[in-house]
């Protein structure tokens, strides 16, 4: 079934899709998701939207006497097809936290977003963060069409899909990915050059064998520009990469892809190496159980391990799996070189203990090996990874701590 649902102005217009990208860089050290979206402005001109999101546990955040802060950086730049630079600017952002624990959330972010004006056409564009207290940097490049508008009698903007955190919180989904089972919607706005009656327009979701799933209409005002939200329910939907379609009457307007996965647990090979990675949270005997349920049991048992350890059972999230999981998924981002990242020395060590408070590293020294210090200040704790063979791999060679 197909839901409407007026989501918040602000949130409405900060989560941008990219309407084409073919080619996409990213490097540097700080993660991040950035997105674009065309947006009707007149007669042959659009505005360009670019949304950008940071995970907390990328930043460093000083103490400050309203809390705790981080100031970032961030740029973002248009070139054209012969590298020229055709617009760009940097702006800097100021990032609160209220508590010492949650700037250590993995599953906190930051999400803003820029506005440009420009003219339509296919451009590379760059986007970069800065983490000013830190020196670090994290880089991605994109190929991105800005669209034209004005054409038609009837037109849609770029569409923007969202996750939901909760029944009324979302948050800009711009992989286009979901899970089996959960709960998806895609947002866009609608322009029209006639607005002397209301219009209906048919929405369905097709598989790609052009199945259709759900489908419900969608009836537009008498007004030149309004958006419209659309929540589908993913319970039934298979894996597959499927299309959000719109029509009026036999005309297609829109057929925008997104992709759903099964569920972990119902993928063997998935499930056992999400279960292999608690290893650090989960004894070995709750290991061996979760390892040898079967698989119409693997969801009640999985679900019973992580119930025990919710922090807040009556709300829908459990905390406690999300936080941890955005750990492992950190780990193999940053440590990663022979092993996942989540297997290193580094990644047990993040993953059990968190973001450190400061990393000092020294990866030229002259008469040494690269290395790197960890230190935990509120725990006490402080760790030494050496790369003894200048491989990327840093091993855990001493550590203090109560």
């Amino acid at each position: 079934m197909i839901v409407f649902l007026a989501l918040p102005a602000f949130l409405l217009a900060m989560t941008g899709q990219i309407a084409l990208s073919r080619s996409t860089d990213e490097k540097g050290d700080i993660f991040f998701r950035v997105a674009a979206s065309s947006f009707y402005e007149g007669k042959s001109r659009a505005r360009v939207e670019v949304l950008y999101d940071i995970p907390y546990e990328e930043l460093n955040f000083l103490k400050s006497d309203e809390g705790y802060g981080a100031t970032v950086d961030f740029s973002v730049v248009f070139y054209g097809a012969s590298g020229e630079q055709m617009g760009g600017d940097v702006w800097r952002r100021d990032i609160h936290a209220e508590t010492y624990e949650e700037t250590k959330m993995a599953t906190k972010r930051f999400a803003s977003y820029v506005e440009f004006r420009i003219l339509p056409g296919e451009y590379r564009m760059k986007a970069r963060i800065e983490d000013l207290s830190s020196g670090r940097a994290g880089v991605i490049e994109r190929d991105v069409i800005v669209r034209t508008f004005g054409d038609e009698k009837l037109e849609l903007s770029d569409p923007v899909f969202l996750h939901f955190i909760s029944d009324t919180l979302t948050f800009p989904n711009p992989a286009r990915e979901y899970v089996r089972g959960s709960r998806g919607a895609v947002t866009f706005s609608v322009y029209r050059a006639a607005t002397d009656d209301t219009l209906e327009i048919a929405t369905s979701i097709e598989d790609s064998g052009s199945r259709e799933w759900t489908s419900g209409p969608i009836l537009l005002g008498a007004v030149k520009e309004e958006k419209k939200t659309v929540v589908f329910s993913l319970d039934t939907f298979p894996q597959d990469t499927l299309f959000f379609v719109i029509r009026l009457e036999d005309s297609l307007l829109a057929r925008w892809p997104f992709v759903v996965h099964q569920p972990f647990f119902r993928d063997e090979e998935r499930y056992l190496a999400r279960v292999e990675s608690m290893r650090y949270i989960a004894s070995d005997s709750e290991l061996d159980r979760l390892k040898a349920a079967a698989p119409e049991d693997r969801q009640e048992v999985y679900s019973a391990f992580w119930k025990g350890r919710d922090p807040v059972p009556s709300t829908e999230r459990n905390e406690a799996e999300q936080e941890y999981f955005s750990r492992v998924e950190y780990s193999n981002r940053h440590f990663g070189s022979i092993v996942e990242g989540w297997k290193s020395d580094r990644g047990r060590i993040y993953i059990q203990y968190g973001r450190p408070d400061e990393v000092e590293k020294h990866p030229f020294e002259i008469d040494r090996y690269p290395y790197e210090i960890w230190y935990y200040y509120t725990s006490g704790y402080r760790f030494v990874f050496v790369d003894e063979h200048n491989l990327g791999r840093y091993e855990l060679m001493w550590w203090e701590g109560r």
